[in-house]
């Protein structure tokens, strides 16, 4: 176990905490938001919920990032109850140079909700 690595404990396993919590003040500053338009139009059927409504997400105040990774690219979940929405909704996103490239947007997953709520 690397020393200084949170760990949660029960009877007979141990598991290491692979989420990184930011917590930070934000300042409202507009970004240009960027998508495949392929990727974009199959969330929407599949979530219905459209990258172009990402933005009050990624400018709520009730946001929480997540750092993520996968096949070693860090990745930023923010998860926010948003007004527009009357929901808990989850905005996967990487920056790239001066804009934020939006992965995935979906309503949150059942443990997020409480976790957030």
């Amino acid at each position: 176990m690397i020393s200084g690595t949170p760990t949660i404990k029960s009877k007979a396993v141990e598991a290491v905490l692979t989420h990184q919590i930011i917590a930070y003040t934000i300042i409202n500053m507009k970004t240009e938001l960027t998508w495949d338009e392929a990727k974009r139009q199959s969330n929407l059927i599949k979530h219905g919920l459209d990258f172009a409504d990402a933005e009050e997400v990624l400018e709520s105040i009730y946001r929480l990032d997540l750092l993520t990774g996968r096949n070693d690219k860090k990745r930023v979940q923010s998860i926010s109850y948003a007004l527009g929405f009357l929901a808990v909704v989850t905005v996967v996103h990487v920056k790239r140079d001066n804009s934020t490239r939006i992965i995935s947007f979906r309503r949150g997953r059942q443990y997020r909700k409480r976790g957030l709520l």
